[in-house]
């Protein structure tokens, strides 16, 4: 097992630390289990063995793309297709918390200036940072973001303006592993007696964020004139993407042209932003 996974590992060198620490498991697991046994029916096996163990559609799916991979690296014929994928729910479950749950957060932990937790619930509801991207960001002047996207091995950065009110609720920041982050959020949530969705943990906040970031852009378009002849849902659509740092829609190219300086998009959102004004 040991030289299969090293020529997994070298070749997921370029992956982020949690896609190559998944899918490692993953692999050990199926290694375990297979017991040398690299057929198609033993890998079948594998994933029916998930699904009675309890584990859902997304972690089988996952398991799928990390054999192809590790047959890849030992250069076997992977024996699966993407017809042996397990099929995507029609209604895919994508938690998130209410906007009342996250003013509760915030009402709860803006008085805790100076933490470590703040800090994080203040990137989480101002900028929607994931998981990654709040294990180094940078913080002076501007905020740094290295995105959790990572293009060519690397992960771009993307630099935030930060509000005038900023300063004392990420003082508290630190740069810290992503299982301490992750295990940060439920313990923001368990003290503010909030009760999170079962799995998500910060996007729970990016996707709540994204949503009323879009109704607001919405609204003040339409107060700005509600004659106004530009297609503003992809309009809106396009500022969200950029300030929530997702990548351009691929086979858009209204979205391809549309550029805005990122200062000026992220004072477009700091105007209308749903939660900023909570910060106080």
């Amino acid at each position: 097992m040991g030289k299969e996974i090293a020529l997994l590992e070298l070749n997921l060198r370029k992956k982020s630390p949690r896609t190559r620490a998944t899918y490692t498991w993953l692999s050990r697991m199926f290694l375990d289990f297979s017991a040398g046994d690299l057929s198609r029916a033993r890998c079948l096996q594998f994933v029916e063995k998930m699904e009675n163990e309890g584990y859902g559609n997304n972690s089988r799916r996952l398991a799928h793309y990390a054999l192809a991979k590790l047959y890849k690296s030992i250069e076997v014929r992977f024996p699966l297709d993407g017809d042996d994928l397990t099929p995507l729910p029609s209604n895919p479950n994508t938690p998130y918390l209410s906007p009342e749950q996250i003013g509760r957060l915030i009402a709860f932990w803006s008085g805790e200036v100076g933490s470590y937790e703040t800090s994080l619930l203040y990137l989480a509801t101002i900028y929607g940072l994931r998981s990654l991207e709040m294990t180094d960001a940078g913080i002076g002047e501007k905020l740094v973001v290295y995105m959790a996207k990572k293009r060519g091995g690397m992960r771009p950065p993307r630099e935030h303006l930060l509000p005038s009110n900023a300063a004392g609720f990420v003082s508290g920041y630190e740069h810290m592993s992503e299982r301490t982050v992750l295990d940060k959020f439920h313990r923001i949530c368990d003290l503010a007696g909030v009760n999170e969705p079962g799995y998500g943990a910060w996007h729970t906040i990016r996707r709540t964020l994204s949503t009323q970031l879009q109704l607001a852009l919405t609204t003040k378009m339409l107060q700005l004139d509600d004659k106004a002849r530009i297609p503003q849902s992809d309009v809106v659509t396009d500022i969200v993407t950029r300030f929530l740092r997702w990548e351009k829609r691929r086979g858009a190219m209204p979205s391809v042209y549309f550029h805005l300086p990122p200062g000026e998009i992220d004072q477009m959102c700091f105007g209308c932003h749903p939660f900023l004004r909570l910060w106080v």
